[in-house]
């Protein structure tokens, strides 16, 4: 499993002592991308325009009711998540980053339009690159000091992850992960 070697990557580039350095964490790298795949972006249909204006305008066709106003919930949500472009977009498979070591061409910074969570061209977000560095760091550390269970793990025998989500103002899983310190 993916979540397993990249544990065993974080133990043999890190070991059991604490963090003293930046380290190269590839399989690190491959999960990122994953995740912000899966992540969908509601950002422009629920928040306002920041000029003082309203939200959006309610919209007939694709219209939710949220805290008293009707939001356009409109094909951004889907952004990732298009089987023409990615193969079996909805499960968690950080490996299709991984065909023969890191693609180069698998770039996130705005060229790219398989990769949309950050915005693109002049528009693109300017803390991208903190955000992602700061994720990276933040799976590393999650990663290494916890082992993750699905609560249903032992009980089914399957194990699987449930990638289905419960709609509301943020998106939710359906099913809780759960974290077990470890020792190290």
């Amino acid at each position: 499993m993916a979540l397993q070697a990249a544990y065993e990557y974080l133990q043999q580039a890190v070991g059991h002592g604490a963090w003293s350095s930046t380290q190269t964490l590839t399989l690190l790298l491959i999960a990122v991308p994953t995740v912000l795949l899966l992540l969908a972006s509601l950002a422009k249909s629920t928040s306002s325009s920041g000029r003082g204006k309203p939200p959006l305008p309610p919209s007939p066709p694709g219209t939710l009711p949220i805290v008293g106003h009707l939001h356009h919930i409109g094909p951004q949500t889907h952004i990732g998540r298009d089987p023409a472009v990615w193969e079996k977009p909805e499960e968690f498979m950080p490996e299709r980053f991984m065909r023969d070591g890191w693609d180069k061409s698998n770039s996130y910074s705005g060229q790219d339009f398989r990769y949309l969570p950050f915005g693109s061209g002049r528009r693109i977000c300017p803390g991208a690159n903190f955000a992602l560095a700061t994720m990276e760091i933040m799976l590393a550390n999650l990663m290494y000091h916890f082992d993750w269970e699905v609560p249903n793990e032992k009980e089914d025998g399957g194990g699987k992850v449930s990638m289905d989500e419960t709609f509301g103002l943020m998106l939710r899983r359906n099913e809780p992960l759960y974290l077990v310190p470890r020792a190290v």
